[in-house]
Formats: C-alpha cells, sequence, structure tokens
C-alpha cells in the first residue's frame, strides 16, 4: 500500500512538472510576442492543454498587440504628415514627446545647428544646449502666455541665436503626448549687425568726440579771452581750430566713403585692363609724391601683363589708400614698393614697406573700422583708421580678396587679389 501511494505521488508530480514546464513555455512565448509586438499564434496542443483560459490570454494578448501596431502606424503617420508639411519650410521646426526626446527635426533645424548626424529619439537637452530654451519649454507646457523668446544656443564653434515660438499639439494618441511644436527663426545674423554697428556707432563717436572736444576747448578760448591773447596766440589756437576741422572732414568724408561702398546699389564699372600697364602709367605721380615725404618708391611689376577686370577708379582708391597708410606710419627714409603678379588663377597687387610692422596679435584686426596698432601716433599723421577698411570693401566688390603679411622689424606687405580677367583684349592704360 504504501509503495503505491508513493507511486501515485510520483506520477503526480511528474504530471504537475510537465504542466509548468508548458506554463512557462507559454509565458515566455508570450512576452516575446509582447515585447516584439507580433501576434501570438501558437498551435502547440500542450498550449492548449494547459486551460481554457490560456486561450483568452492568448487572444487578449494579440489584440493588444495589434492595437498598439495601429497606434504606432497613427503616430508615424502624423510624424510622415507634418515632416511633409513642416519640412520644406525655411524656419526650423522641432517636435517634442513630453519627455522631450525629438519627434521631428526638420532640414532647416539641421541646417541651423549644423547637425549632420541623426538626431531623432534623442534628448533635446544632448542636442540643443541652452537653459533658457528648457525655461522656454517648460514655459509653454504651463499653458502661461509665452509669445516669442530670444533664445542663445551655444555651441561647439559658435553662437546661434533664435526667435522660439511653441504650442502643445494636444490631440496626439500617443502614451507620451501631448508633443510640442517649436518653430526656431534664426537672428544670428541680426544680432551680429547690431553688435556691429553698436560698435560703430561707439567708434564713431569716440572719432568725432577728440577733434569736437579740441575744437570747443580753444574756440572758447579765444571767446572768453580774446582781447587779452596775444595775435600769436590768437593764430595758433585758430590753426589747431583749422586742423581739427579737417580732421572732421576727413572722417566724415571716409565715413561717406563706406556708406556708398556698403550700399547695395552701388555698382561699380569693371573695364579689362592691363594692371602692369595701367600702373606704369600712373607711377610717376606716386613716385614724386613720395620723394616729397622722404620715402624711396619702388615699381616692382612682372614683365608679362596682367589682365584683371577692374573699377580704374576704385582700384586707384586702393593704390591711394596703401601707399598713404605706408608713407604714414613709417619714418622718412623708408622704402615703399608697389608691385603686382600673377599668381595661379589670381593677379596679386601690393604695397610693401620696410618700417617698423605690425604686431601678430593686431594683424587680424587691421581692416576693421577705427582699428588702429598705435593710436595716438594714427591720430597725430591725421589717419582714421578708415582706410584699411575701405580697401577690404573694394576688393570684395571686385570679387577679390586682402590680406596682411607682417614681421615686426622687417616691414609690412598689404596684398590684394583680383580675379584674372580672360577671353577679351586688355583695354589699355588710360
Amino acid at each position: 500500500m504504501p509503495y503505491l501511494i508513493i507511486g501515485i505521488l510520483g506520477i503526480g508530480l511528474i504530471l504537475l512538472y510537465r504542466h509548468c514546464r508548458v506554463q512557462r513555455r507559454g509565458m515566455a512565448l508570450l512576452a516575446r510576442s509582447l515585447s516584439e509586438r507580433k501576434p501570438f499564434l501558437s498551435e502547440d496542443n500542450d498550449l492548449h492543454r494547459i486551460h481554457d483560459d490560456w486561450e483568452n490570454l492568448r487572444l487578449a494578448g494579440n489584440s493588444l498587440i495589434e492595437a498598439f501596431n495601429q497606434l504606432d502606424r497613427h503616430q508615424s503617420n502624423q510624424l510622415s504628415q507634418l515632416e511633409a508639411a513642416l519640412g520644406s519650410l525655411q524656419e526650423a521646426v522641432l517636435i517634442i514627446d513630453r519627455n522631450n526626446y525629438i519627434l521631428l527635426a526638420n532640414k532647416a533645424l539641421h541646417k541651423m545647428f549644423g547637425r549632420n548626424q541623426a538626431i531623432l529619439g534623442q534628448r533635446m537637452e544632448t542636442v540643443l544646449h541652452s537653459a533658457t530654451f528648457l525655461e522656454f519649454v517648460r514655459q509653454v507646457r504651463s499653458k502661461k502666455p509665452s509669445g516669442q523668446r530670444e533664445v542663445e544656443f551655444v555651441e561647439a564653434d559658435r553662437t546661434v541665436w533664435v526667435e522660439a515660438t511653441g504650442a502643445d499639439i494636444p490631440d496626439v494618441e500617443d502614451a507620451n503626448g501631448p508633443w510640442t511644436l517649436f518653430v526656431l527663426h534664426d537672428i544670428t545674423r541680426l544680432k551680429q549687425l547690431e553688435s556691429v554697428r553698436k560698435e560703430f556707432v561707439a567708434n564713431v563717436s569716440h572719432e568725432l568726440k577728440t577733434p569736437l572736444s579740441v575744437i570747443k576747448g580753444y574756440v572758447e578760448t579765444l571767446v572768453d579771452d580774446h582781447e587779452s591773447l596775444p595775435p600769436a596766440e590768437r593764430g595758433r589756437f585758430l590753426g589747431v581750430v583749422r586742423r581739427n576741422c579737417d580732421r572732421l572732414q576727413l572722417i566724415l568724408d571716409d565715413l561717406l566713403e563706406l556708406s556708398r561702398l556698403e550700399s547695395r546699389s552701388l555698382r561699380i564699372s569693371l573695364v579689362e585692363k592691363d594692371l602692369n600697364a595701367w600702373i606704369t602709367s600712373l607711377g610717376r605721380e606716386w613716385t614724386v609724391r613720395m620723394e616729397k615725404t622722404g620715402h624711396p618708391f619702388i615699381l616692382d611689376l612682372s614683365p608679362e601683363p596682367l589682365s584683371v577686370l577692374m573699377d580704374p577708379f576704385r582700384i586707384s582708391q586702393v593704390i591711394e589708400n596703401l601707399i598713404d597708410n605706408a608713407q604714414k606710419y613709417t619714418a622718412k627714409g623708408t622704402r615703399i614698393t608697389l608691385g603686382a603678379a600673377k599668381v595661379g588663377e589670381w593677379v596679386e597687387l601690393w604695397v610693401a614697406d620696410t618700417g617698423p610692422g605690425i604686431p601678430k596679435a593686431d594683424l587680424p584686426h587691421i581692416f576693421e573700422r577705427f582699428y588702429r596698432v598705435e593710436k595716438g601716433r594714427s591720430r597725430e599723421t591725421g589717419g582714421t583708421g578708415l582706410g584699411l577698411s575701405i580697401v577690404k570693401h573694394i576688393s570684395d566688390l571686385h570679387g577679390g580678396t586682402v590680406r596682411a603679411e607682417s614681421e615686426e622689424g622687417k616691414g609690412t606687405r598689404i596684398v590684394v587679389s583680383l580675379p584674372v580677367a580672360s577671353g577679351a583684349t586688355p583695354g589699355g592704360a588710360s
């Protein structure tokens, strides 16, 4: 009898083990189907024998998978429709879910931030770096009036400024909804121009204030003490007033010239000329002028014709400014050279001197408005700080470039590169 009981218990344990093993296999198959979002279609007879409720569980799981897949397809369709509608916009468009994961970023956003890699599915904070924008996202989601917000994004090599607007997209059948849409208008260029404008106004105010203060001081002295001032002293005061008036006139003339060069309506008259012949025809005039200032003047021109498309008046301005700079900022006896030669597809026109040179730290800035290497000395010599800015603008108008080469104690060389003309006969030297 005991052996019979033990046998029955053993058979029961074996059946129970098999039943549990089938259930475990069924649960594993169901879990895999749910994770892979694939219907659980089992024809395993063992699974069908577990219990009637197992079939109900299988059918419910399949229904859940199908509903989830349908929702996913609907979400994908919504994103596809939005991407089709917003992808070609010039404004940058960003859509994120409630957890700040990026669902959509159009081409304009990739271009604005220089993103070449895929950013969909990433956290917004890891892609766009701005605490101000995160605060703006929270404000938009809180339903508080947000309007437009200027936001600065600090990238590795540059700063991007945008005007951001945002709104919720509430009617989204998604577990991570609602989505939030942002439109980013790039105002980086405007910010840069605003900064340049402020700096320009500050520089102009400073440059005009100096001679005006001198004029005002001397004129007040002449008005208050004109009876007691000796004639020679009055003459000296009037000479100072006149020199500062001339300086004001120079600054205003250069400012007006810069304004004309920067005007979009400006049209330069390009004609094809042999630059060598044209410079040679005018070289005597510059030689005589430099002799009067005590600067030996040399022409260094290549023997071959140098055909370029140029506006003779504007290129003469370039040479005048470069020679004038070399003469003003070097001592008497300093040699000044005007040269030209063909280098590849460019014709290089340069003015070089054997003066004191320009410190390395100043070289990148010498084409900026009002920048001076020796501020006090340049004012004494009558420089406005605008000559090299004018040279740069004229070079740009010709489709060329300008650069400075200098070494302290060994002199300076300013090089203007102009495109080589082709196909026509040079128009002479006049």
